[in-house]
């Protein structure tokens, strides 16, 4: 019965909508998806593994209430360095070719 109730979840019959918790994990979602939108264009070889780093960042946000917060204050602390990192790292070195052969390093999903 609880399984069918998901559907509601994030729609306007999701009742706590409102509270903090969905409130943080809705500003992490969108600023996460912003990250990825625009780590794209940017990797290079010199920024990859920054880039990277940033990219697992949302896998280490678990848990509820206060533990959430707790990794939610540690990912966006995290993010930051590493965003400061991979803008400094762009600056350095910036070519087409490193950027085709840093994305052929992604890892793919098993």
């Amino acid at each position: 019965m609880l399984a069918s109730l998901r559907t509601l979840r994030g729609g306007p019959f999701d009742v706590f909508r409102h509270t903090a918790e969905r409130k943080l994990e809705r500003s992490l979602l969108a600023r996460f998806e912003a990250d990825f939108r625009e780590l794209g264009p940017r990797l290079t070889d010199a920024n990859f593994d920054h880039a990277l780093a940033l990219a697992r960042l949302p896998a280490g946000v678990k848990g509820f209430g206060p533990v959430k917060e707790a990794d939610a204050r540690a990912a966006l602390l995290r993010r930051d360095q590493l965003a400061a990192r991979l803008f400094a790292a762009e600056s350095e070195g910036d070519s087409e070719d490193a950027a085709v052969a840093a994305r052929q390093r992604l890892p793919t999903a098993a």
